[in-house]
């Protein structure tokens, strides 16, 4: 049986074990054919020229873009960006004529409930990681100090309102970052499909712990 294997599909499968092979010039009788262990001398001829194929179909510029593209973002056990990464590949190998589906398995991944850092001195700054669900937000709340908010994973919108209580959002995704001036009324809404997990810092010792929390823990 002589296995045909897709250009695109030759590309991938050496992306995603991260394997960089060498072009071989093709010959009906590659020198070391006949060396090669558990092959006889024509078994090994049709290997190696089958190898040269593989290795032949390659393309440097497609394992770029999809490892770029895979490696864009935190692909941890339940990101977002890894059910992207399961979606991409499935398409892929669609794409291939293949009879392809996603499996989901329930595994324990634990997680902490609360990060948090805390800079203490010459100034201090509170850090907090948190999540929002989907369709979660957090109440309407504002701080006396400047407070920061830095999406990890996700797309979060972050709506201020104004003395009139006009409403303007700012919708981030990962690694956008938004500022709150002192005093500005805000909230945090997750209207996107998937869990949003985010970064909120503010340059208060009292500020982030007491309000930050209340707001958090009223979702």
């Amino acid at each position: 049986m002589v296995l045909t294997i897709p250009r695109a599909m030759s590309a991938l499968i050496a992306a995603l074990a991260g394997l960089g092979m060498a072009a071989v010039v093709a010959a009906d009788a590659p020198p070391g054919a006949a060396d090669l262990e558990g092959f006889s001398s024509a078994a090994a001829a049709a290997e190696m020229q089958l190898e040269q194929r593989f290795d032949s179909d390659l393309s440097a510029a497609d394992l770029r873009s999809w490892l770029e593209q895979m490696s864009s973002a935190p692909n941890h056990v339940g990101s977002p960006h890894d059910k992207a990464n399961a979606e991409f590949e499935l398409a892929k190998f669609k794409e291939w004529g293949w009879d392809a589906s996603i499996e989901t398995f329930s595994v324990l991944y634990p997680t902490p409930k609360e990060v948090s850092v805390e800079l203490v001195a010459p100034t201090h700054f509170t850090y907090a990681v948190d999540t929002l669900t989907r369709g979660a937000a957090t109440p309407a709340y504002k701080l006396p100090v400047e407070e920061a908010f830095m999406v990890l994973d996700g797309v979060l919108d972050v709506e201020t309102f104004d003395a009139a209580g006009a409403a303007s959002v700012q919708r981030l995704g990962a690694r956008d970052l938004a500022l709150i001036a002192p005093g500005m009324q805000h909230r945090l809404v997750n209207r996107d499909a998937a869990t949003v997990r985010f970064g909120a810092i503010a340059g208060s010792k009292d500020a982030v712990p007491v309000a930050w929390r209340e707001a958090v823990a009223a979702r």
